[in-house]
């Protein structure tokens, strides 16, 4: 029993200061951790064994490495939909995005209706859990972007040392951005010059609910405090993101979203 008494108050030594320590690097203002309830944490050695709750019914089926199984390819992409919105079609055209078209600066237009959810979704935490460090037990995102998230990320940990692929907010509802979307325009509202606003795009707009975007991170374990750094992916690897399939379409003002292509 004494002997394992140290190790008890190193872990609630360790959860006290995860309480209690900010884990942001660079620009705060890019990045969505507010938004994380709980806030992420890992202990030093192991990603926790967690029991998934709450799964989607939707397939979550993990997808086979090189199985390239048959998805639903968009069938939207008109130069006409970014021109209502004063804006051009953004070109390559995502291949898996449906009902909308995406244009330039990252805006999309028509917007999805509440009741919108794509298909071809799959469990991210079955699919790449065993390999990654994925968030949410009921994260889900397009299959058929699976393989192509795993060779990026693949290279990011190889880039980068000491860099740990967090993989964050995949498929979002309209309901989960609406709480996102209230969440930043309170904090807007209240004009407090000490609050930090985390942006958010407004519900029916945001390419989380086509399960094309995906918020992703380096995680850094700091060798003093034990705790992880939440990163961004350095802006250096945002030429390299198109050999994968992905864009990075605001890497200056929101550096985790990424779009499969």
């Amino acid at each position: 029993m004494l002997k394992k008494l140290p190790i008890f108050l190193f872990l609630a030594s360790f959860i006290f200061h995860l309480s209690k320590t900010g884990v942001f690097a660079q620009d705060p203002y890019t990045i969505k951790f507010k938004s994380f309830t709980p806030a992420p944490t890992r202990t030093p050695t192991i990603t926790p064994v967690r029991t998934p709750t709450g799964l989607p019914t939707v397939n979550t089926q993990p997808t086979i490495p090189g199985s390239n199984p048959a998805c639903f390819l968009s069938n939207r992409g008109f130069a006409s939909d970014c021109a209502v919105v004063s804006r051009q079609l953004q070109l390559p055209k995502p291949r898996y995005l449906k009902d909308t078209s995406l244009c330039t600066d990252a805006y999309m237009y028509p917007y999805f209706k509440p009741t919108f959810v794509p298909p071809d979704l799959v469990n991210l935490k079955q699919s790449i859990g065993n390999q990654f460090w994925v968030w949410r037990d009921d994260s889900m995102y397009n299959k058929c972007k699976i393989d192509d998230l795993r060779r990026m990320l693949e290279v990011v940990e190889k880039t980068y040392n000491n860099c740990v692929a967090f993989v964050a907010h995949g498929y979002r509802s309209y309901a989960e951005q609406e709480g996102l979307w209230n969440t930043y325009q309170s904090c807007l509202a209240s004009n407090n010059s000490n609050n930090r606003c985390y942006q958010a795009a407004p519900p029916g707009r945001s390419l989380h609910q086509g399960g094309i975007g995906i918020d992703l991170y380096c995680m850094e374990l700091n060798p003093v405090t034990r705790t992880w750094d939440m990163n961004n992916i350095p802006d250096s690897f945002t030429s390299r993101v198109p050999q994968f399939n992905f864009h990075r379409p605001l890497p200056g003002s929101d550096p985790p979203h990424f779009n499969g292509l």
